[in-house]
């Protein structure tokens, strides 16, 4: 800027010069964005070189030029209107025009104010960000979160406040926008949760793949189940949670329904013998802390069968119904269960012996008074067996063997008799011991034998086979598995004769010319046991055998025993390309989070459900909801236990991919199947 002196003497400014657009260009040059500077007439005076190259021209070919010279008269009477207004108003004005820049629409955002220039001519001073990039991103933003079908809202991790929701969020939980944006998370959620879902939120950072399931409370009170998966994410300087919700309310009622299945008996809706087992061992965990005694009482119905043979098992059915309401009567809020088909158990806690015996006395009592079913009379006589926690056993195996033996000497003394356990005179546990000491030497005297089950897909095509360990005793003849592998476990061979399993199978395998796939049943002390991966590891590269042809069978309650070890067995197992299977599938802990937790490729579902599909309608509910539960998260599904064509076709119309069972060929030596496999008979 130059002055000059009046005759007065007074400094007057003088027009600004090329010079001084020069230096006022040189000034803008050093601003990154596109700037521009206009004369009243809307003519560019001055331009950066970022605004030169965003115009794709040079500064000389823009200066006294206007936006007439460049754009659409439609858009360049808006450019002129804008100015005006500026040039009037003197208020800053902030515009978005869509403009076409290198063969694309770009989204530009101009800012202009009224400036004076050296002489104090008006101009207007303008600065172009292009946030073509920012639009779109709100514009997937909106695509992704405003518009998705899925809940989801974000939060803050710190506070837990809600800070946005999509509409779906609304429209499901039933809470206005403005209640979401006044609540936190811990709102929604039972009281009881809230600590653990604080824990949850601070221990889950960057992206969090769900699952856990979480309840939620809706804007009605109704209470849901929600499976969350996140993605933590930098808003405002501040860390914020992106959540996306999926609701398994039906499939938790579902869960819950196919939990009580299986917890309880579908014919007296009793506990069975998993409930059972379970309540036994929370009792010993329990007691071992009180020191309080308690009594395990065995209970077995005398020649039941009869009643099933002379008048069929619709009134067999009913007896039992009958007796399982008489037996929870007189147990006065004792735990009762069935565990078997005709077997009864109950646990009484309080002063022994005598509360126990009175008991097992209501109980026989009850059970005589006759009962009139289908027109006849019928009465059911029993007999008990009791055995002392801690006198006569410490855990519960001891306990349930001793109470059993007790019951063995009750029935051999008549009807409606109860016997408690007698170290001297019940010699079954010192049978037990011996039949133990004889398993020692099995392996070396060749007595442990493998038989193969075959299975088959829904056409009837063999495509593997299951492995089963028979015993073939020098003096009891052919022991069946239910009978040693718990000895196995007690007297802790069971690592050693699974490690002889898996080697003879492996090796037999590796023989066929067909690449039929095999599958080997691991116990839970097996699956506990850190080295197992590492040995399935060697017996596959010394055998030869592909490892997707092996399948290794677990039960569902040893994934429980210790639960973050069996997760890492799995996983090491899994990564050596050998397939998992639960076996018994429906008996256990049947747990849509669990089966999410470990890498499970197929369930098998167990063959108590199977025998009853037909007469049975919850039986055929479980199997039924089984075999979509599997499909449906991608598993591959076997039944065991077929052993006629009604079940059979069952299954077929259910759409269960693969059968197993006594129809489809019984457990034999693998050389009475060798022309399955591809040899000659052995």
């Amino acid at each position: 800027m130059t002055v000059s002196r009046s005759g007065d003497g007074r400094k007057r400014p003088r027009s600004a010069s090329s010079e001084d657009l020069r230096a006022l260009r040189d000034v803008l040059n050093i601003i990154p964005l596109p700037v521009f500077i206009k004369d009243t007439n809307s003519r560019f005076l001055a331009l950066n070189e970022s605004m030169c190259e965003f115009m794709g021209r040079s500064h000389e070919q823009l200066v006294g030029k206007s936006d007439y010279d460049f754009v659409s008269k439609e858009l360049a009477d808006g450019f002129r209107h804008i100015d005006r207004q500026v040039l009037l108003s003197g208020e800053v004005d902030e515009s978005e025009e869509l403009l076409p820049r290198d063969g694309k629409i770009r989204s530009i955002v101009t800012r202009k104010k009224r400036a004076r220039l050296p002489d104090g001519t008006p101009t207007i001073v303008a600065c172009i960000s292009d946030v073509t990039e920012l639009q779109q991103r709100k514009t997937w933003w909106k695509l992704i979160f405003d518009q998705n079908p899925i809940p989801m809202w974000v939060f803050d991790r710190k506070s837990l406040q809600f800070l946005a929701v999509n509409q779906e969020a609304i429209n499901h939980y039933g809470y206005s926008h403005e209640q979401f944006m006044s609540m936190t998370l811990v709102d929604i959620r039972p009281p009881e949760d809230a600590a653990a879902f604080r824990e949850a939120v601070g221990a889950n950072r960057g992206s969090y793949q769900g699952s856990r399931v979480w309840r939620h409370i809706k804007a009605d009170g109704a209470l849901i189940h929600v499976i969350p998966y996140s993605r933590s994410f930098e808003l405002e300087d501040r860390e914020a949670v992106l959540v996306a919700l999926h609701d398994v309310s039906d499939l938790k009622r579902a869960e819950d329904h196919i939990l009580h299945l299986t917890t309880h008996d579908g014919l007296t809706d009793l506990p069975n013998r998993v409930a059972f087992d379970e309540y036994l061992r929370f009792e010993l965990e329990r007691t071992s802390v009180t020191r309080e005694p308690f009594a395990v009482l065995c209970l077995d119905l005398i020649r039941f069968n009869d009643v099933n043979d002379l008048f069929g098992y619709t009134v067999g059915d009913q007896l039992l119904q009958e007796v399982a309401i008489r037996l929870n009567r007189a147990a006065e809020g004792a735990f009762l269960a069935r565990i078997g088909g005709d077997e009864f158990a109950i646990v009484v806690n309080g002063e022994l012996p005598s509360l126990a015996a009175n008991v097992a006395d209501r109980l026989l009592s009850d059970l005589a008074e006759e009962v009139e079913l289908d027109g006849r009379r019928l009465s059911a006589e029993a007999c008990i067996g009791i055995a002392f926690y801690p006198n006569d056993g410490r855990d519960a195996a001891t306990l349930l063997a001793n109470a059993e033996a007790a019951l063995s000497r009750a029935k051999a003394d008549g009807s409606g008799v109860f016997r408690a356990f007698e170290t001297n005179v019940d010699r079954g546990l010192r049978d037990r011991r011996v039949l133990k000491q004889d398993l020692r030497a099995a392996i070396e005297r060749n007595e442990l034998k493998l038989f193969y089950q075959p299975q088959a897909d829904a056409s009837g095509e063999i495509h593997g086979f299951e492995v089963l360990l028979r015993w073939q005793h020098p003096e009891r003849g052919l022991v069946p598995p239910a009978v040693f592998v718990p000895l196995a476990e007690e007297s802790k061979q069971i690592d050693a004769i699974g490690e002889w399993v898996l080697t003879r199978a492996s090796q037999e395998a590796a023989r066929w010319p067909k690449p039929m796939q095999i599958a080997v049943n691991l116990s839970p002390v097996q699956l506990q046991n850190d080295g197992l991966p590492t040995f399935v590891a060697q017996i596959l590269r010394e055998t030869g055998l592909a490892p997707e042809r092996l399948e290794l069978e677990v039960t569902e309650t040893a994934l429980f025993d210790d639960f973050a070890r069996a997760n890492s067995t799995l996983q090491r197992l899994r990564i050596l390309g050998v397939k998992i299977a639960i076996d018994d599938f429906g008996t256990g802990y049947s747990s849509l989070a669990y089966l999410q937790e470990f890498p499970i490729d197929k369930i098998k579902i167990d063959r108590s459900f199977i025998s009853r599909v037909q007469e049975n309608n919850r039986s055929a509910a479980i199997v039924r909801a089984i075999i979509q539960l599997g499909l449906t998260l991608g598993m591959k599904v076997t039944a065991e236990g077929v052993e006629n064509e009604d079940q059979l076709n069952f299954l077929r119309g259910e759409g269960c991919p693969s059968v197993q069972g006594y129809l489809i060929g019984k457990p034999l030596p693998i050389g009475e199947y060798a022309h399955l496999v591809g040899g000659s008979r052995a």
